[in-house]
């Protein structure tokens, strides 16, 4: 499909939405039941546009580059990404989504860039059979991945580029939801791996030998983490439905539908300590507009949503009828919330992002001190960071990649929403399988910012070499050498880590990685969080304060302090 036809497509559709919105009032009393009524004419398919034209329908914020980087045959309905320590870009394909878990077509896709250009050259399957799989990252040679009720650990052994080695180490996970399952794995700067619960929580347990064992951990309305050395789960504040993300100093964000930005404030565990303490929420909603703020989109309104929406408010159907009544225009389906933290964006740069698959766009905030916490306010001023006229743009989540650049999963899908929110007579004339094959990866750097091809592979490097990655300028080196080095589990590295911690002159980052790791070894000492304590950058000393309760004894008697 050409972009001209696009644009004819688009101008008529939008005439009808206008149509349609203005008529409201006056087709209430003339709506046939909903037995009675044949939508087919209401409900246009809508074709997709071919990856050649895509550049072509985003409209996106003046400084800044747009780069289609790999698309369908490469990868299909892409959901998550993560990159292993040599580059090789793993893709977690919800190919089941929406309605076809049974079916097992989920997929592990491993892409190879060979002449580390920065851009993908060929895929394979690295792994199939999942149900609904939602989040992966990259630990021990392999990759843990979350489809719900499990979490496994696939391992390529023999490097023929398939995983040989599939063990569930956790069990548990809700899955009455398909758009609240479990999701965006981290690897948080304290050496655990990190997810969203989302809304369908769980009651989970660790697996040995194939079966479950121990105290189920309840998840409900709490997100979790996991230590992926001791197997150890437990629960963490937040409770968002579909995104996760870090910020330089550890602090964590999460989004739900209709509430596109929130901190996780205090530790519930820390709270819990002391039960005769009224303790405040432990997550706080940091939109200045609200959760449900004002999006501006480009792409027309889908047919469908008009039209569920006009008979929600006409009482034919049952339904809240948000937006006092307009389909669109305001956050309605808030994903992957991501701090970005490469050095290849320009002042995007410690910004929010976050997507609205069902707008087509991509939306920033900035964020400002406030009081304990902080603040996150719009940047763009009737327009957004990203904005699409194709409405199979589905922006489901985002990835700080090794080149610096923000990158951004597109799902590409005909239809996003819950198959259970469509009426029968709407949903009787959509096909929910429309894009499964499709999907694509962008790429946003500032726009004067150079390309870059993958760096050097680390699995071979130094320990002396990963210790000074730990004050790169880029989010992704700092993290895979603190994961490499903990990983490795090496105590030759305490010295090297401790000389960082101490020099007043190293990148205040590369200081706070280094506490971290000495943690993560098991080798931090007092006179370690001495130094912590003393630092002139406040994450430093926030982080000695925080480590230093693992020094502290509880008084006797029983209790916490």
């Amino acid at each position: 499909m050409n972009c001209s036809l696009l644009k004819c497509w688009a101008v008529a559709v939008a005439a009808a939405v206008v149509g349609w919105a203005v008529m409201l009032p006056d087709v209430v009393a003339e709506e046939p039941s909903p037995g009675e009524a044949d939508y087919a004419d209401d409900l246009p398919r809508i074709p997709p546009v071919a990856a050649s034209d895509a550049l072509g329908t985003m409209e996106v914020a003046k400084g800044f580059a747009l780069e289609l980087i790999a698309a369908e045959p490469l990868l299909a309905s892409p959901v998550a990404i993560d990159w292993d320590e040599d580059g090789r870009l793993f893709v977690c394909e919800m190919r089941g989504y929406s309605e076809n878990e049974a079916d097992r077509l989920g997929r592990i896709r491993l892409l190879h860039d060979d002449d580390r250009d920065g851009r993908p050259d060929r895929a394979e399957v690295f792994a199939e059979g999942f149900a609904w799989p939602t989040a992966i990252c990259c630990w021990g040679g392999g990759v843990f991945v979350g489809d719900a009720p499990d979490i496994f650990f696939l391992r390529d052994t023999d490097g023929d580029g398939r995983a040989d080695e599939k063990r569930r180490v956790f069990t548990g996970f809700g899955t009455g939801n398909v758009q609240g399952l479990f999701n965006s794995f981290r690897v948080g700067i304290d050496n655990r791996i990190h997810g969203s619960a989302s809304s369908s929580g769980g009651e989970v347990r660790r697996v040995e030998d194939g079966q479950p064992v121990g105290e189920a951990i309840s998840l409900r309305g709490r997100d979790f983490s996991f230590d992926p050395r001791a197997g150890d789960l437990r629960a963490e504040t937040g409770g968002g439905q579909h995104g996760m993300s870090f910020d330089d100093c550890g602090n964590r964000y999460v989004c739900s539908n209709s509430d596109h930005a929130i901190r996780c404030m205090l530790d519930d565990r820390m709270l819990g300590r002391n039960p005769d303490y009224p303790a405040p929420p432990g997550r706080e909603t940091i939109a200045v507009e609200g959760p449900q703020a004002e999006v501006f989109r480009v792409s027309p309104v889908e047919p469908w949503r008009v039209l569920r929406t006009r008979l929600r408010a006409s009482g034919i159907v049952p339904g809240i009828v948000e937006g006092g009544g307009r389909p669109a225009g305001y956050f309605t389906s808030a994903t992957g919330i991501t701090v970005v933290r490469g050095d290849a964006v320009g002042d995007l740069h410690g910004m929010l992002v976050m997507g609205d698959v069902g707008s087509n766009l991509v939306h920033r905030k900035r964020l400002r001190p406030h009081g304990s916490g902080v603040r996150a306010e719009r940047v763009d001023v009737g327009h957004e960071l990203i904005a699409s006229r194709d409405i199979w743009f589905r922006p489901v989540q985002f990835a700080n990649g090794p080149d610096g650049a923000l990158w951004i999963v597109d799902m590409q899908r005909e239809v996003i929403e819950h198959p259970k929110s469509l009426p029968p007579g709407i949903k009787e004339h959509l096909d929910l399988t429309s894009g499964r094959e499709a999907g694509r990866l962008w790429r946003l750097t500032a726009g004067d910012a150079a390309a870059r091809p993958l760096p050097p592979p680390l699995r071979d490097a130094t320990t002396e070499q990963l210790v000074q990655l730990l004050a790169h300028p880029n989010a992704w080196q700092r993290e895979t050498a603190q994961r490499l080095l903990v990983g490795r589990g090496d105590a030759a590295a305490a010295d090297p880590l401790r000389r960082m911690l101490a020099d007043e002159a190293a990148a205040p980052l590369g200081r706070l990685h280094a506490l971290w790791a000495l943690e993560g070894l098991g080798v931090l000492t007092p006179s370690d969080l001495q130094l912590a304590l003393q630092a002139p950058i406040a994450c430093v000393r926030a982080a000695g304060v925080r480590l230093a309760g693992g020094f502290v004894e509880p008084p006797s008697g029983g209790g916490g302090s």
